[in-house]
């Protein structure tokens, strides 16, 4: 992946990172915690995935992200 492609990648994950923040903060407003904690799931899960791409690894599913 060349640099341009690679910091794209990053860019749309951690933007996708951000907007689940977001969500969770709108469901936490409004009393819906068990999403909320789901949101936030995914916005760390969406940064982790930046911050390997970074390092050359990136990984499309949950239990080989955190299994790294």
């Amino acid at each position: 992946m060349n640099d341009d492609a690679k910091n794209a990648l990053i860019s749309y994950r951690m933007e996708r990172a951000a907007e689940s923040v977001k969500a969770a903060q709108l469901m936490l407003d409004n009393a819906m915690l068990t999403s909320a904690m789901n949101r936030i799931y995914y916005a760390m899960f969406y940064a982790v995935q930046a911050v390997l791409t970074t390092k050359n690894a990136s990984f499309s599913k949950h239990g080989q992200v955190k299994g790294y």
